[in-house]
């Protein structure tokens, strides 16, 4: 008798279990959590936005996934629909509030990344908070600069031209140098190609 009540009761548990924690949860959490770990950020926001087709309000994973695409990859524009949603959940975190004002900054909206930036530094005065502080103090630098000399770049002789997919690709890149005679480019970028097939260990990036 008393091993069927040992039966019954384990039962009711594994019933219990499946129901709160539906079928494939640990595995894409667990294998977002491991690859996140290897520094593997590009397989690990396919397993944590995988399972968010789903369950779109998990708190705990939509925090680690914005956390992720934000403070290791850097991938702003990812991050800014879970960085959000974040701050629906913890309003009052710093680190959270800033990491969205640094995207509003990035998406060009520097009226509201002001205005962000103004209430970090009459908010958060701590030492603990000196980096965010400092940051904010910059961000505001850069808008100024930006709302002082933005006339300056409205010229009938400037013009600005996409050069294509022979030059664009999905890929990062940057520090484009132009020949003196404006007859090549030369610039940094981190693809994929014959010679680069594999992805740095540090940040998942060619």
């Amino acid at each position: 008798m008393h091993t069927l009540k040992l039966l019954f009761t384990s039962v009711i548990l594994t019933l219990l279990c499946t129901e709160a924690f539906p079928q494939g949860l640990n595995n894409d959490i667990l294998a977002a959590r491991k690859k996140r770990e290897q520094g593997l950020y590009l397989d690990a926001a396919v397993y944590y936005e995988n399972y968010l087709k789903t369950h779109q309000g998990n708190r705990e994973v939509n925090t680690e996934l914005a956390e992720m695409l934000f403070f290791e990859q850097r991938d702003y524009e990812r991050a800014y629909p879970y960085m959000k949603k974040v701050m629906t959940y913890e309003p009052d975190t710093i680190s959270y509030y800033h990491a969205l004002a640094r995207i509003e900054h990035y998406f060009g909206n520097v009226d509201l990344a002001a205005s962000m930036y103004k209430k970090l530094l009459t908010i958060y005065v701590s030492k603990e908070t000196t980096p965010i502080i400092n940051d904010c103090k910059l961000g505001l630098q850069q808008i100024d600069y930006y709302k002082e000399n933005k006339d300056k770049i409205s010229s009938p002789y400037l013009h600005v031209v996409n050069l294509g997919t022979h030059i664009n690709s999905p890929y990062p890149e940057y520090v484009p140098v132009v020949g003196e005679r404006e007859d090549f480019v030369m610039f940094t970028s981190r693809r994929k190609n014959e010679y680069n097939k594999f992805p740095d260990v540090d940040d998942d990036m060619f």
